[in-house]
């Protein structure tokens, strides 16, 4: 089949390095013959082959390692005449030997925890050398001090399947403090697009141990307010936590060997959500006769969903707990123990006549465009089947049917752009 299809019938095999780390060498080359490279970084945690958390240096690098790992990265440089920037990534075996994965022409997103444990400002470099400038430092004069971890805030639910989500940012509030540092653009009332990477920022800190600077990152990641999008904050906290990473074992099988369920709704954001909107009820409808009473008012209900649950709360009061919220018409969101939850307020709402996802309309769970369309009027599905493959955030999904069904109708063509919450496909219940 090879040979049919492209001439070419030769079968080339690769070892197979099963639990490997992924270990990258920062490399500089100038126009006068040097070269060096600032250390390695690790990335061990990876979700769809894309970096989630990295750190500097890695825990499983010796210095032996790591003067043979650069070396053999320098000389890759080199030997193609190399000149720039550069990071040139290995496949790092338990055993010890390391594997050469790709070179990317470019500084990388982590490039902040390697300038963190070496001082060096690497953009400076890499526009220094452009300018023909020499390297400012070599090999022996590049000092390693401490470590550094970075984690990646991303607009998606960790809970759906990494899902991207779009939006505005109603609230942000970047950390700080003793060496942390956080990278963004990112303002109040930003809109994350669907067009592009959902990256929100990046989040890196420092100590003299990688402990310290784990424990620093999750301070950091408790202290950060974003509010609007679903984010990945939460989940990112729970890896950083993990004992294996806490041990530095984790490997790119990490997420694989682990799974994050999304977490139980608490009471206290339940409670704490109803008492803001009663609080932004009174003081938007204010009562004549409050003040006048000589008995206790009577508990006020609230029904809110969020999380696919609905709960009936009955308040007397407002919020007894500070945490950052915005409220967005019957919209609240509450950040309470790093665990940020958008409330809908439904006490005045009809009741659904039927489940989400049930009702026979298969809708966009985001914006994005349409890549290829499965299914055609008449088509019978079967629940799980993919109608519609959606792209969003350089990822493809696919979107499936809810239930057994009869396609009635296809509302979008392939190529399309769309919004979320728009009807894709129409369909009547039952296979019929």
């Amino acid at each position: 089949e090879p040979e049919a299809r492209f001439g070419w019938g030769h079968v080339t095999r690769e070892k197979s390095v099963a639990g490997a780390r992924h270990v990258e060498i920062q490399v500089f080359a100038d126009a006068h013959g040097n070269a060096i490279h600032p250390g390695e970084r690790d990335c061990p945690v990876q979700r769809r082959h894309q970096k989630v958390i990295e750190e500097a240096p890695s825990p499983a690098v010796s210095a032996d390692l790591r003067h043979r790992m650069g070396a053999a990265a320098v000389a890759a440089a080199t030997a193609i005449g190399y000149r720039g920037a550069g990071t040139v990534e290995f496949l790092l075996g338990a055993d010890g030997a390391f594997y050469f994965l790709e070179m990317n022409t470019r500084l990388q997103v982590e490039h902040p925890v390697t300038e963190a444990i070496t001082g060096l400002d690497l953009v400076e470099w890499q526009l220094r050398i452009a300018r023909g400038e020499p390297l400012p430092l070599a090999q022996n004069q590049v000092i390693f001090a401490g470590h550094a971890i970075e984690v990646r805030l991303y607009a998606e639910d960790a809970y759906a399947g990494f899902l991207p989500q779009t939006g505005r940012i109603d609230v942000w509030r970047p950390a700080s403090g003793p060496g942390v540092r956080v990278d963004h653009g990112m303002k109040d009332g930003l809109t994350i697009s669907p067009f592009y990477d959902p990256m929100i920022a990046k989040v890196i800190a420092r100590g003299a141990t990688r402990e310290e600077a784990r424990q620093r990152l999750v301070r950091a990641l408790r202290e950060t307010v974003v509010l609007g999008p679903t984010t990945n904050r939460h989940f990112l906290i729970r890896l950083l936590e993990h004992p294996e990473f806490a041990a530095g074992e984790a490997t790119t099988a990490f997420l694989g060997k682990h799974t994050f369920a999304g977490p139980e709704i608490p009471d206290a954001h339940w409670d704490l959500a109803a008492r803001l909107l009663w609080q932004a009820s009174a003081e938007r409808y204010p009562a004549p006769l409050r003040g006048w009473r000589n008995s206790n008012p009577e508990p006020t209900p609230v029904r809110l969903a969020a999380g696919g649950a609905e709960k009936l709360l009955r308040v007397d009061g407002g919020p007894t707990a500070d945490a950052p919220f915005h409220i967005d018409g019957d919209d609240v969101i509450v950040d309470l123990d790093a665990l940020t939850v958008r409330f809908t307020d439904k006490t005045y709402a009809p009741p659904e006549t039927a489940a989400a996802g049930s009702d026979g309309k298969l809708r966009a769970p985001m914006d994005g465009r349409i890549v290829s369309i499965k299914v055609a009027p008449g088509d019978t599905v079967a629940r799980g089947q993919t109608l519609i493959v959606l792209e969003a955030m350089k990822i493809q999904h696919q979107l499936k049917a809810a239930l057994d069904a009869k396609v009635e109708a296809v509302s979008v063509q392939e190529g399309q752009q769309v919004s979320s919450r728009t009807v894709l496909v129409t369909m009547e219940p039952g296979t019929g």
